[in-house]
């Protein structure tokens, strides 16, 4: 059983970069175009009732986009970097995961994150609808900037996946 050093792995991972960043650009491209359809959904699903939505800038919304489609891209690339950097420890260490448990967990990570996604997509509303409320009771006017308003939605969600992994 050989070790290998630090160095050894980072040059492995070096080579595979070039698939890591192939599946980033794929995610982020092929992601960009359903951004419009998933910015509308989420604004019509959880915007509260009286409040309204505004853009501060001219490119917010084209940058929002991006930003949503680069967030697609990473999640995609993740799975893809976790199992090279897997491969590249295992054959310096002697370290094996039979490749059916590998498959095994990957799927259960899945299924984990989606769940976690979901549990935010039905909890956002209600939480969203409470800080509104709770802010129109002292009587503010609600004025999301559409950037700050889907940017939190997303991170929430994604956050609420990572942490059904864990």
């Amino acid at each position: 059983m050989m070790i290998g050093t630090a160095e050894e792995i980072v040059n492995v991972l070096k080579k595979k970069l070039f698939y890591i960043l192939a599946v980033f650009a794929v995610g982020t491209a092929g992601g960009f175009p359903m951004m419009e359809m998933v910015l509308q959904h989420t604004i019509e699903y959880m915007k509260p009732d009286g409040a309204s939505i505004v853009y501060l800038t001219p490119l917010a919304v084209i940058m929002l986009k991006l930003k949503m489609a680069i967030i697609c891209g990473a999640l995609l690339t993740l799975p893809v970097a976790i199992y090279f950097a897997y491969q590249a420890v295992a054959m310096r260490t002697g370290i094996t995961i039979r490749r059916s448990s590998f498959v095994v967990m990957a799927i259960f990570a899945v299924i984990l994150f989606i769940s976690g996604v979901s549990y935010a997509y039905f909890l956002l509303p209600l939480f969203l609808n409470y800080l509104f409320m709770s802010t129109a009771a002292t009587g503010a006017v609600a004025n999301y900037s559409i950037c700050e308003f889907v940017s939190f939605v997303i991170m929430i969600a994604v956050l609420f996946g990572f942490s059904f992994k864990l």
